[in-house]
């Protein structure tokens, strides 16, 4: 993608709790440093490809590839890189909005911080470029929607949004395999080698970032979809049963009861009660 940046005067939309001065996606400098002693008026949100170095630091530190920082208003911005051409992505607004968005989303404020997803960044702000320059005028609450998304998905990926921990990707594509293949057999032990732990470091880190152990969530599974497959009357419990992983009908009665208080029976029944008589021709 050709990087480019795009300056709005006056600032868009020019009244309002949230007003974009500029715009910049994969923007290339040349070797230098950008030296603002008494920053800017507005807020100043950026994505750096490169290393680049942040604060006028004795010695110079450089912060590593794909990090992230945001200036607020009067503070002193340094940034760059004098050795080597460096890529960045950027905003400049300001408005009331904004600081609201900060605090909801507990993003921090002049540090760098390291989110890893360049897409985090560029998506939101080539969608609220386009809303800038297409519509006239903007629609404003498409862009606080915008910028709203993009700075909580940084507080996410930079696994600063909550007070939980961030789960690890190797966490998360269990959880997407487990919510794939739900109907299929599925140990403690399978789902441990999937994450070169033992079962019991397993359990506890999984309940750790998603509040439930693995089996929980493979039973909330099974049951929610038996659920919506006994509203089709056309199958039989047992079919049922063994549709979500459970051959055994007992057993699966008993843990569909625990789950929603009723029998899958019951249930079934309760759907044929409320269901309109046949037509007649």
């Amino acid at each position: 993608m050709k990087g480019f940046k795009h300056w709005f005067v006056p600032p868009v939309p020019p009244k309002g709790d949230f007003r974009v001065q500029g715009i910049g996606v994969r923007e290339l400098m040349p070797p230098c440093i950008i030296k603002r002693p008494s920053g800017t008026k507005d807020y100043l949100f950026m994505f750096f490809y490169d290393p680049v170095l942040v604060d006028p630091d004795r010695p110079p530190r450089y912060v590593p590839p794909e990090s992230f920082k945001a200036w607020e208003p009067a503070v002193p911005q340094h940034y760059g890189n004098p050795e080597k051409r460096w890529l960045h992505s950027w905003i400049h607004c300001d408005g009331a909005f904004v600081a609201q968005i900060l605090k909801e989303a507990r993003l921090p404020v002049n540090r760098a911080v390291k989110v890893n997803d360049p897409s985090v960044m560029e998506k939101n702000l080539l969608d609220l470029h386009e809303e800038l320059t297409t519509h006239s005028p903007p629609d404003a609450d498409i862009m606080r929607d915008l910028f709203r998304v993009m700075l909580r998905r940084l507080a996410r990926a930079a696994g600063t949004a909550g007070s939980g921990a961030r789960v690890p990707d190797r966490f998360m594509a269990l959880k997407a395999h487990m919510e794939a293949n739900f109907t299929q057999p599925m140990t403690l032990a399978d789902l441990a080698r999937r994450v070169h732990l033992s079962v019991p470091h397993l359990c506890s880190e999984f309940r750790r970032y998603f509040e439930v152990s693995p089996i929980e969530l493979l039973i909330r599974l099974r049951m929610h979809a038996a659920a919506h497959h006994l509203s089709n009357v056309n199958r039989s419990i047992s079919e049922v049963a063994e549709l979500v992983g459970y051959p055994d009908l007992f057993y699966f009665s008993k843990l569909f009861k625990k789950r929603y208080g009723i029998s899958p029976r019951a249930m079934r029944n309760d759907i044929l009660a409320r269901s309109p008589p046949p037509r007649r021709g």
